[in-house]
């Protein structure tokens, strides 16, 4: 079966929600910062775009549950890319299907 950029990019959400949430359960542990959480943080604040698109008033593709408030991310897929909106900001991160989330 050959995956389509709609299913690439639902997948890609559902990566970057999981993600986000095993760096929020991070700080809650022992306080020493696991390098994968240290990478991902640097690697998602490279990719906000004050000047992003508004929220699509559409179901989420994915988002990042143990968050809450400022920290729940809802992330949408499209065609070309995974946009993550935090409630109360203005902006997103944009994360380009082309570019590759950090591995673990």
């Amino acid at each position: 079966m050959i995956a389509t950029p709609v299913s690439i990019a639902a997948d890609t959400a559902s990566r970057l929600a999981a993600a986000y949430d095993r760096c929020l359960a991070a700080i809650d542990d022992d306080g020493i910062p696991d390098p994968f959480c240290l990478r991902f943080a640097a690697w998602l604040a490279n990719r906000w775009r004050p000047d992003g698109s508004p929220e699509p008033r559409l179901r989420p593709d994915a988002i990042s549950p143990d968050g809450v408030g400022a920290h729940r991310v809802r992330w949408y897929a499209d065609a070309a890319a995974v946009r993550g909106f935090v409630p109360g900001t203005r902006g997103c991160y944009l994360v380009p299907l082309d570019d590759p989330v950090p591995a673990a």
